[in-house]
């Protein structure tokens, strides 16, 4: 929890930092072009259903964003 993890080595050769985290068995990409500026990946993909045409049913999307939003707050407190 709250930790901090520096890398050596990074400096301005280096213009893409690309890094995964997992938290309860979700993982999270995080793609960094500017150091300043984080942008995540989370790619929920297992997590969702598909209708028979292949497409993500809309009550698992939702599902889905309550579960992050509720990890984001847990995360938070």
């Amino acid at each position: 929890d709250r930790e901090r993890v520096e890398l050596e080595g990074i400096d301005e050769e280096f213009d893409e930092v690309e890094f995964e985290l997992e938290l309860n068995g979700k993982r999270k990409t995080f793609y960094t072009i500017r150091r300043d500026k984080i942008q995540p990946d989370i790619n929920v993909t297992r997590d969702i259903e598909f209708d028979e045409n292949g497409i993500p049913t809309i009550e698992s999307m939702i599902e889905q964003s309550e579960v992050l939003i509720r990890e984001v707050i847990e995360l938070r407190l």
